[in-house]
């Protein structure tokens, strides 16, 4: 779970440079929500109770395989329709079924409400503590709290599809399509801290002092050379 956050935070990082380097700005704010995101999740898992933490992250993630899977097979209006929409037969889906056996569902399940204590199979995997019910309430806990509301929320708006007004200019009987423009070295910079700082966390959770050693002289190296440069 540690590592595969981490790869996530890489990838993303790696498509928010491509489209910043095509100076195509649409979708970069929902990258770096994701990228946010995947720091956040991480370092909550480092911060304690690490193996009960990445425990539920992954329960939560087999949970919605299984949902997925019983609403394709389910007899229903809701099934049929989702089976139409995807364009597979109930003997596909059966077949798929067959993979993930009774045993398994019950398994993942008993896990997250028994074991990990969850109240209910859809509350929310950071929610161990029945007290941190939404990603804003977690930041809180994590001293993340001017994080989410400046970068976060405002992120946000593209992702939920509501800056679709912002890209139009108005005036009596005329219109004109905005080409929008951001601050690349801002961007490159959250992605770039968020990144760096879950590579720190880490390594300090794996107590590799001699690896965190080397990554911060580099860090600092770059830094040195990248303000010379600018000089």
């Amino acid at each position: 779970m540690i590592l595969g956050l981490l790869e996530n935070l890489i990838n993303h990082s790696k498509s928010m440079l491509i489209l910043l380097m095509q100076k195509h700005h649409v979708s970069i704010d929902t990258i770096l929500r994701t990228i946010f995101e995947n720091y956040v999740y991480l370092k909550f898992v480092l911060e304690k109770d690490t193996d009960k933490r990445a425990k539920s992250y992954g329960c939560s993630t087999k949970l919605k395989e299984i949902q997925l899977m019983d609403n394709l097979a389910e007899d229903s209006l809701r099934g049929h329709s989702l089976r139409e929409f995807l364009k597979i037969k109930k003997d596909d889906v059966s077949k798929l079924s067959k993979e993930m056996s009774e045993t398994y569902k019950e398994r993942v399940i008993d896990q997250y409400l028994n074991e990990l204590g969850m109240k209910r199979l859809e509350q929310k995997w950071y929610n161990l503590n029945q007290n941190t019910k939404t990603l804003k309430k977690l930041c809180e806990d994590l001293d993340l709290t001017v994080e989410y509301e400046l970068i976060y929320s405002i992120l946000s708006t593209e992702t939920h599809a509501k800056d679709a007004i912002q890209r139009f200019f108005f005036e009596k009987n005329y219109i004109r399509i905005l080409e929008v423009m951001k601050n690349e070295l801002l961007y490159v910079s959250m992605a770039g801290l968020y990144l760096i700082e879950s590579v720190r966390l880490i390594y300090t959770y794996y107590n590799l002092k001699k690896c965190l050693t080397n990554f911060n002289a580099l860090i600092a190296i770059n830094d040195k050379f990248r303000k010379a440069a600018k000089r």
